[in-house]
């Protein structure tokens, strides 16, 4: 079944924008690509800085788009630095970019070689793997794996208001142990200095 379009306003335009980019692995990189009007200028290779783009599905390593950075949107979509800004920013900023979610080396349910096993087929997160679509499950124990993370993840999401509640437990403690302190500095202070005996 196709998903609903969104209408994404661009600038002045409108777009219809399909699907989402939860199941991609997204890379800017920066690249030497030739200047060949440069190299045949100066009778030498001549090599430029270009920022590159590499796109890739998770849980397909073979599928990959590799191009350069679309600065400008266009009718059919947008601007690759306004469609995953939190990579772009990264980027920019010569930051590591990384998916969000839980990094699946620190997922509890796997060893390291299944965690590097995963990272080799873009699945850098249990939520990745969570999100995996069904024409990705191709391999020995995939969709097994990618119910583990969902339910792993729901667990989670159910006992973070545990979580919550330990919170507001700490700090109502710690507010109780202020009032204790101030009530006794308040009370040591009222009362009266003791007689000297003579």
């Amino acid at each position: 079944m196709f998903s609903e379009a969104t209408i994404v306003k661009q600038g002045n335009n409108y777009i219809a924008k399909y699907g989402d980019d939860s199941g991609l692995y997204v890379e800017f990189t920066v690249e030497a690509v030739e200047d060949k009007a440069e190299s045949v200028k100066q009778g030498r290779t001549i090599f430029k800085d270009k920022e590159y783009i590499t796109i890739n599905i998770i849980g397909d390593k073979n599928t990959v788009r590799k191009r350069p950075v679309k600065l400008v949107g266009d009718n059919h979509s947008a601007a690759d630095p306004e469609r995953w800004p939190r990579q772009w920013q990264a980027f920019k900023n010569q930051q590591v970019q990384t998916q969000e979610g839980t990094p699946i080396t620190e997922w509890p349910m796997i060893t390291k070689s299944d965690a590097a096993s995963f990272k080799a087929m873009n699945i850098h997160t249990v939520d990745a793997l969570a999100n995996l679509g069904e024409n990705n499950l191709n391999w020995m124990g995939a969709r097994s794996m990618r119910d583990k993370a969902r339910a792993w993840i729901e667990q989670a999401k159910s006992g973070q208001g545990i979580s919550q509640l330990q919170d507001e437990n700490d700090k109502l403690r710690s507010d109780i142990e202020a009032l204790k302190n101030q009530m006794d500095a308040f009370m040591n202070s009222a009362k009266p200095a003791a007689k000297s005996e003579e």
